[in-house]
């Protein structure tokens, strides 16, 4: 089992997805944030039930749904929960009663809701008396421990720090994802001339490269600074004046300007007919 941890109720902002033990999550100071308790990495041939055990911090607080509005598994045949301060146990039989089929259900299980005062830690419990898969037995169900770590004096299944913070408000409009000096808006937007055509996760589809004075790019790309700057390095593979800044890989499409990383050389074909192709498209 593992953990996962949503910004806001309606999980749209994932800040923490499965991953390294002890990661860290920064969700906004006193709002509601989700804790998604996740069946991965279910035991070889399935299972018929879980407990899951929950502990967490006192800086956090955990906030009822009520009527189990937690369970997220397809199926939760007997449900049990209950809570305490820093704990939260959960039981459920996830195959119709009396059967002895198996799941290897591997989704979602349970989303806790919490809000966020200061720093707090929250941990998958393991061990024996921790969170476990059960398997049908000859007499009685056989518990399957999830794979542990030792923190202190408890074993961990999984681990998350949660680090509460003023959110920054950033409008859709300022958002530059590659970092290229077109904001995602604009590079989704359908007039190449204003940088649009793009692809907002490309770094290289905007050949802008030098400002005025041989400044860094100024968001347009122009005959003065930009074509003549590459034309400047023109052919200076490996030699004194290359510099990877002036260098475009060949298009990838569907637009000549859709361009690749650096290859190496800057040459007529990629570098001085992309830049251009590109004359007067500006993101400012």
């Amino acid at each position: 089992m593992s953990l996962r941890v949503y910004c806001d109720k309606a999980k749209t902002g994932l800040v923490c997805d499965i991953g390294l033990f002890g990661r860290k999550c920064t969700v906004e100071a006193g709002e509601n944030f989700v804790v998604e308790a996740v069946a991965s990495g279910p035991p070889v041939g399935g299972y018929t039930a879980y407990r899951l055990i929950i502990r967490y911090s006192e800086n956090v607080n955990l906030i009822g749904q009520g009527d189990f509005a937690e369970i997220k598994a397809p199926m939760c045949n007997i449900p049990f929960e209950n809570s305490s301060p820093g704990r939260y146990y959960f039981t459920c039989k996830t195959v119709p009663v009396l059967s002895t089929d198996r799941t290897d259900y591997n989704g979602a299980l349970v989303n806790l809701h919490f809000v966020c005062k200061g720093p707090a830690q929250i941990d998958i419990a393991g061990g024996p008396t921790g969170s476990i898969y059960t398997q049908p037995g000859f007499v009685s169900p056989v518990a399957v421990p999830l794979i542990s770590q030792r923190k202190g004096d408890s074993l961990v299944a999984d681990s998350v720090q949660i680090n509460c913070a003023e959110q920054e408000t950033v409008t859709v409009s300022e958002v530059d994802t590659d970092g290229d000096g077109c904001s995602d808006a604009q590079e989704g937007g359908p007039d190449a001339a204003r940088g649009g055509l793009r692809d907002f996760t490309n770094p290289w589809d905007f050949y802008d490269v030098a400002g005025p004075n041989s400044a860094g790019p100024d968001g347009v790309v122009d005959l003065a600074n930009d074509v003549l700057s590459v034309i400047l390095h023109f052919f200076w593979d490996g030699g004194g004046r290359y510099d990877a800044r002036f260098d475009r890989g060949p298009s990838a499409g569907p637009h000549p300007w859709s361009m690749t990383a650096p290859d190496g050389v800057i040459d007529l074909a990629n570098d001085i007919l992309g830049t251009i192709l590109q004359l007067g498209h500006r993101c400012t």
